[in-house]
C-alpha cells in the first residue's frame, strides 16, 4: 500500500472546520483586545513615543 492510497482513504473532512473553529477564535480575541478601552490608552502612549521631546537616543545610532 502506497502513502497515496493511505491518505486518499482517510476522512480529513473535518480539518478546515476545525481550522475554520481556530481562526474564529483568535480573530474574535485580538478584535476585543484591540476595541477595549484599557489597552487603547496604552496604544495612544506609545504612539507618541517618536514625537516626544527627550534628549536620550537608544540604539546603536547615536
Amino acid at each position: 500500500m502506497r502513502l497515496s492510497d493511505i491518505m486518499g482513504n482517510l476522512d480529513l473532512s473535518f480539518f478546515p472546520q476545525v481550522a475554520l473553529i481556530i481562526f474564529l477564535c483568535v480573530f474574535a480575541a485580538v478584535s476585543i483586545r484591540l476595541i477595549t478601552k484599557r489597552t487603547r490608552c496604552g496604544y495612544e502612549e506609545l504612539a507618541n513615543l517618536p514625537l516626544a521631546t527627550d534628549d536620550t537616543t537608544t540604539g546603536a545610532h547615536q
